[in-house]
């Protein structure tokens, strides 16, 4: 993965991260923000051994 696209994938969690707190607090439904939680600590996962890499 490059770190363009753990940007990317970051940023796509993020908003999803959005519209999943949205969607708990009209219908409780807890897939969507469990889904961005784990995309978003992937991506940052990505982005920390990139910058590690020598």
């Amino acid at each position: 993965m490059t770190r363009s696209t753990a940007w990317m994938c970051l940023g796509g969690g993020v908003i999803l991260f959005g519209i999943g707190v949205q969607r708990l607090w009209h219908h409780g439904d807890w897939a969507l923000l469990i889904l961005s939680i784990l995309i978003g600590a992937f991506s940052i996962s990505a982005l920390i051994k990139l910058k590690n890499r020598p």
